[in-house]
């Protein structure tokens, strides 16, 4: 099987200053309601544990992890991993190797 990139551009480089923890926890709540849509920021964690790449997602920068998430959810990847099917896990293992 082979992924589609989407045609809109999945992600765009931004930078945000976060003055303080207790913005940055709105920010990631906010992140946290957008998860599964076109307006995710990158900042939210959508892996489970037991994710092959956790530790690569959540070393990568939210521009990385935006387009990760955006090129899985074009192609109606599940984001959670134990979610996936043989031929879905092998589509999002490209789709990480690709961007990550």
């Amino acid at each position: 099987m082979t992924w589609q990139i989407p045609e809109f551009e999945p992600a765009s480089r931004y930078s945000i200053q976060i003055t303080g923890n207790d913005v940055y926890l709105k920010v990631r709540e906010l992140d946290d309601s957008l998860v599964g849509t076109d307006d995710y920021l990158g900042f939210a964690y959508w892996w489970c544990g037991g994710d092959d790449y956790k530790h690569a997602l959540r070393e990568a920068g939210s521009f990385e992890r935006k387009r990760i998430h955006d090129v899985l959810v074009h192609n109606s990847i599940p984001l959670i991993q134990e979610d996936r099917d043989y031929d879905q896990q092998s589509m999002a293992i490209q789709i990480y190797r690709q961007y990550l």
